[in-house]
């Protein structure tokens, strides 16, 4: 595992990247991405998102275990976080956390998945690609 950099976490606060995408595969190795309007740091290892409708995002992690997350500020600040899937959590205090705020965009919360970090790269200049954690 992997702990996430200071400037990484700021992106992921909410509010602060206005583009947050996932990457999945399936166990056919067909890819799927969608976008993650909710996806926050948790801790320094650990990553969230609530399922509103991300049936297939949450089955191909609950297969394959593996998620590519880009994190995208413009005009040029922008990470790739590697991750594996934790758990799923449908009840709790992270899950009423989710809800609450969903609820003050009228989505529901369906669950909250968990990811832990394996690695983080750069994706802007000047180094593209370097892993960074």
């Amino acid at each position: 595992m992997a702990n996430l950099p200071k400037e990484v976490k700021d992106l992921l606060a909410p509010g602060a990247a206005p583009f947050k995408v996932i990457g999945t595969a399936d166990s056919e190795g067909t890819p799927h991405t969608i976008l993650l309007g909710s996806l926050m740091a948790i801790d320094d290892e650990t990553l969230a998102f609530a399922v509103v409708a991300a049936k297939t995002t949450t089955n191909n992690l609950k297969t394959t275990k593996k998620a590519s997350i880009v994190v995208y500020k413009p005009p040029m600040e922008g990470y790739r976080i590697e991750g594996t899937y934790h758990s799923f959590q449908d009840s709790g205090p992270l899950f009423d956390t989710f809800t609450e705020e969903l609820k003050k965009m009228n989505l529901p919360c369906n669950g909250v998945v968990l990811l832990k970090v394996d690695g983080v790269y750069v994706l802007g200049s000047p180094e593209p690609g370097k892993k960074i954690a």
